[in-house]
């Protein structure tokens, strides 16, 4: 069975590790294609994440984006969000930490499922809406914007031309689960 969704790999690599014999295809996708996959059947079940992105007094002004229709989901996990990805050798890139108020100016790249972390950049950021692929982070490299980075993300990608700074936004954090069709 096919597995969809920008986790996928990391699942695959630890189911391999735990039963061998299971068969697993992977299928790397965005958001919108795992919920594609799933709804035509290209997929039996996908890694996907809610709209729920969490900080202190932000809990209460962010709601979710449920799940495609008709779909079962379990296994919710969250992966905090702690870095911004910069380009490398910029002034940006030699920092310790970055708070939201120090990106005025620069373009924020942000993937459709995370737009509502507009509420902690500020009304005066500018933001650009992308694909959650690694084409965000070449967009990164190439100088054209600024991602912020979920956890699991800074411990897997090695970029020389990419650098993950600690980004303040408190106990910020995506969720994730396991959908399929019932």
């Amino acid at each position: 069975d096919r597995l969809a969704g920008g986790l996928a790999a990391r699942v695959a690599r630890r189911l391999a590790d735990r039963k061998p014999s299971l068969d697993v295809e992977l299928c790397p996708a965005g958001w919108q294609a795992a919920a594609d996959a799933l709804a035509d059947g290209t997929a039996a079940a996908a890694i996907m994440s809610t709209d729920r992105l969490l900080s202190g007094a932000h809990r209460a002004t962010v709601a979710d984006r449920p799940f495609p229709p008709g779909l079962a989901s379990t296994a919710r996990f969250h992966v905090p969000v702690r870095h911004i990805a910069v380009r490398a050798g910029t002034p940006l890139a030699t920092a310790t930490l970055l708070r939201p108020d120090q990106l005025f100016g620069h373009e924020i790249l942000l993937p459709a499922a995370w737009t509502q972390l507009r509420t902690w950049l500020g009304a005066a950021a500018r933001v650009t809406v992308v694909d959650q692929d690694e084409g965000a982070l070449d967009l990164v490299a190439a100088g054209r914007g600024l991602l912020p980075t979920p956890h699991l993300l800074v411990e897997t990608v090695r970029r020389p031309d990419v650098r993950f700074v600690p980004f303040a936004l408190g106990d910020a954090h995506l969720t994730y689960a396991l959908v399929w069709d019932q």
